[in-house]
Parts: structure tokens; C-alpha cells; sequence
């Protein structure tokens, strides 16, 4: 799989006024082999939406967002968006577990 992506700002008063959604379109790349064609490679794009406010982390907000036809996007009255960290406030805990 292979990810090519690109992006674009627009203002947007979700959560805040100073904040901004991000829409970054990545792709995903297959190489399909045909007999008669030769390899072909074939990509798909999908939309990744992004908060960022000044002196915050961004954090993606694709799931929690709707985006009708148009392209206008709605964070539902009922959903609380998360919160992002620096990196250096984040704790990894070790995942492995010794036998």
C-alpha cells in the first residue's frame, strides 16, 4: 500500500474561532497485474479532516464530523470532540507481556 496525500485549509468555527479544519486526501495504491495489460496501478482516495487550534496538537476529527454533498461539515451537538497532547505529555506503556 502506498500513501500519497495532499491538503487544504479553510477557517472554521468548529470547537473555536481560532481553530481551523484540515482535509488532507490520502491515497491508497494497489498494483494489479493483468495478463493481457501489463501492471497497472490503480489508487483510491480517502478524506482525513483535522482540528488545529494555535499552541495545540492538530487531532483528527474524521470520525466524529459529517460532510454532506456539498462539502459542508457539521460536528453533531452531541458529540464532545477530543483533546489533543504534546508529545512530550504523552505516557506509552509497554504493551508486551512476558510469558
Amino acid at each position: 500500500m502506498s500513501l500519497v496525500s495532499s491538503s487544504k485549509s479553510e477557517p472554521s468555527v468548529i470547537g473555536s474561532e481560532k481553530c481551523q479544519m484540515v482535509e488532507i486526501i490520502q491515497y491508497s495504491c494497489e498494483l494489479e497485474r493483468s495478463q493481457t495489460e501489463g501492471p497497472v496501478v490503480r489508487c483510491f482516495p480517502w478524506s482525513r479532516l483535522f482540528r488545529i487550534c494555535p499552541g495545540l496538537p492538530a487531532v483528527e476529527m474524521t470520525k466524529f464530523l459529517n460532510v454532506d454533498e456539498g462539502g459542508v461539515v457539521e460536528l453533531p451537538a452531541d458529540i464532545n470532540p477530543p483533546s489533543g497532547k504534546p508529545w512530550n505529555r504523552v505516557v506509552r506503556h509497554d504493551s508486551s507481556v512476558d510469558s
